[in-house]
C-alpha cells in the first residue's frame, strides 16, 4: 500500500498500488477505520462493484450538514459549496457519457 496522506493526528490514508484509484485504507497505527473500494469500470460493463465519487461526496455533504448543526461556521458553508459543485460536475460528466453511448448505439442501429 502506498501512503498518500497523513494528518496531524497520525491518521493515514493508503492506496493499493495494484489498483490505484480504486482501493483505499484509512488507519492509525494498527487500527483500520475504513476500507474504501471504488467502482472499477463502467457500470454497464462491470456492474456495480464499488463506491462512486458521487456517493462519497454525498456522505461528506451529509456529515458537514450534521456537524454544522452542532458547530456552525463559514468554512462548513464554503466546503459544502465546493463539494456540491464537484458533485454537479460528476453528474454532468455522467449525463454527457450517457448521451454519447446513446448516440453511438443509435448510429450503430441505423448502420446495421
Amino acid at each position: 500500500m502506498k501512503l498518500i496522506h497523513t494528518d496531524k493526528n497520525g491518521l493515514t490514508v493508503h492506496t493499493d498500488e495494484v489498483n490505484p484509484g480504486h482501493q483505499y485504507q484509512v488507519s492509525k497505527d494498527e487500527t483500520v477505520f475504513a476500507d474504501l473500494r471504488f467502482q472499477k469500470g463502467p457500470i454497464n460493463q462491470a456492474g456495480v462493484n464499488g463506491l462512486t465519487n458521487e456517493a462519497l461526496i454525498e456522505i461528506l455533504l451529509d456529515r458537514i450538514e450534521q456537524l454544522d448543526k452542532v458547530v456552525p461556521c463559514v468554512e462548513n458553508c464554503v466546503a459544502r459549496i465546493h463539494l456540491s459543485a464537484a458533485l454537479n460536475s460528476f453528474e454532468l460528466r455522467q449525463r454527457r457519457r450517457d448521451e454519447e453511448i446513446k448516440a453511438a448505439n443509435t448510429a450503430a442501429a441505423q448502420n446495421g
